[in-house]
Formats: structure tokens, C-alpha cells, sequence
């Protein structure tokens, strides 16, 4: 018996790396390169982190 996920791991992962792509160009454009870097690695993880909570609250 397989259970469908609404929200699984690959378009979870997808969803972030555009997110965290988009934030960490605003930062590194508006401040510096490498603090645009590790922001948009904390709001890859951020996001993935928060869509996979929510995806196992709903389901």
C-alpha cells in the first residue's frame, strides 16, 4: 500500500533552490557576495525544512 505525499522530497527540494537562488541574489546584489552566499543557503534549508513540516501536518 503506497500513501501519496501532497508535497514530496523532490519538488520540496526544487521549490527551495529557487527560493534560496532568488534570496541570496537580492542579498549578495544589495550587500555583500559572500553574506548573499550563506543566505541563500539558510533559505534553501529554511524553505525545505518548513514546506516538509507542513507537507506532514496536512497529511
Amino acid at each position: 500500500m503506497s500513501t501519496w505525499l501532497p508535497l514530496s522530497a523532490v519538488p520540496r527540494l526544487g521549490v527551495s533552490v529557487v527560493a534560496g537562488a532568488v534570496v541570496g541574489a537580492i542579498v549578495a546584489v544589495t550587500n555583500n557576495t559572500a553574506l548573499g552566499v550563506l543566505s541563500g543557503i539558510a533559505a534553501t534549508e529554511l524553505v525545505f525544512v518548513l514546506a516538509g513540516w507542513y507537507s506532514s501536518r496536512t497529511s
